[in-house]
């Protein structure tokens, strides 16, 4: 394992997975607020990051050889409130950081910010 820990993050917070520290520079996660565009809310992979939303599941249940075939996107998650909202509370997500990393997140709490469990394997 590289790095795994706990973190709530909240409107333009970024995040790297590699490094388990809250940082712009060499950032995997943005959380990102869109109203301007009058989309609302997004989790945003940077630099390279990409993301795969498994669903929600049991955190331990995503295996090595699971996030290995995974169809990884650079797109952002919709996180808007509402039906749109592709990830609430229980929702596991892979992910393949900025420096090649494998690793998964579940979100444990989806209002007031998000409260994530992440693990990063080398």
């Amino acid at each position: 394992m590289h790095s795994s820990g706990g973190l709530l993050i909240g409107p333009g917070h970024f995040f790297d997975f590699d490094s388990g520290i809250e940082q712009i520079a060499g950032a995997d996660l943005l959380y990102e607020h869109k109203f301007e565009e009058g989309q609302g809310w997004f989790l945003t992979p940077q630099n390279g990051a990409a993301f795969y939303v498994v669903g929600p599941t049991q955190f331990e249940s995503v295996r090595w050889s699971d996030m290995e075939r995974f169809p990884y996107s650079t797109e952002r998650i919709v996180i808007t409130e509402g039906p749109s909202n592709r990830v609430p509370a229980g929702t596991v997500i892979a992910y393949k950081t900025n420096e090649g990393r494998l690793g998964k997140l579940i979100v444990d709490r989806a209002q007031f910010g998000y409260a994530l469990r992440w693990r990063t394997y080398d």
